[in-house]
């Protein structure tokens, strides 16, 4: 069997450039090149069956070959010097986007991703979620260590109970290559996690229209004056809303 029957390839912390030679690997289904000196994609555009794409770690700044990688499902991009994803809004297959630690500062227009269901932007350029309309009906979106102070924008994302059971609180250290499949693929957001911003003020969620069942919202490790949220989480667990507000050794 000769190298083109690869599906599967992991060169990660090699330190390598890619090259042409890679476009003749057009079986691979899974390729990992974390942490190599990679600053350009182009050879990768070939690779038409990737399901699976890790590119953590290198210094990546323009993203525009793969778009052409139509049956990708999952991407990892963390740790690159990328202040632009918005080529990506036409991989209407990605389920999964890892964007953290770049230079991201609002919401590209990625409605047309209609099957991202996990979208993570945690450790970017955020100050505020004025542009959260222009994600698609993702199912959690997690912003951790950004600079956001202000929840209401978060009125204008759609919530709603699509009836597929109690949700789980999830666990975000975990293997580059799981996904967790307790999650499932509703088309309604119900996890948010804000651990590690600016937010002083959680009031604006009680003001959001559509608010469910089994939802989990977490605020962690928040500048918030701690009496007066636990008086708005309290509100919220009433409605069956799941809030984590741990902060300064409370919880």
């Amino acid at each position: 069997f000769g190298l083109n029957t690869l599906e599967w390839l992991d060169l990660r912390n090699n330190r390598i450039q890619l090259s042409g030679n890679i476009s003749g690997l057009y079986n691979l289904k899974f390729l990992n090149l974390t942490g190599n000196n990679i600053t350009d994609v182009t050879s990768l555009e070939d690779l038409k069956f990737l399901n699976i794409l890790v590119l953590n770690n290198n210094k990546l700044q323009d993203l525009s070959p793969l778009a052409e990688l139509s049956y990708l499902e999952k991407l990892w991009i963390k740790s690159n010097s990328l202040d632009d994803i918005s080529v990506l809004g036409s991989m209407n297959n990605l389920f999964s986007l890892f964007a953290g630690d770049n230079n991201i500062d609002s919401f590209p227009d990625l409605t047309n991703m209609t099957n991202l269901k996990w979208l993570d932007l945690s450790g970017n350029k955020f100050t505020d979620l004025s542009s959260v309309t222009n994600l698609p009906p993702i199912r959690t979106l997690v912003l951790i260590d950004n600079q956001i102070s202000d929840l209401s924008p978060l009125k204008k994302i759609t919530f709603n109970d699509d009836g597929s059971g109690p949700g789980t609180r999830l666990n975000y250290e975990f293997s580059a290559y799981k996904i967790f499949t307790s999650i499932g693929r509703s088309h309604y957001l119900k996890q948010i996690v804000l651990d590690n911003n600016q937010i002083t003020d959680i009031s604006p969620l009680m003001e959001i229209d559509g608010l469910c069942e089994r939802m989990h919202l977490s605020i962690e490790e928040n500048p918030l004056d701690y009496q007066i949220a636990e008086q708005i989480k309290s509100k919220l667990e009433a409605l069956g809303v799941i809030v984590y507000i741990y902060q300064d050794g409370k919880r």
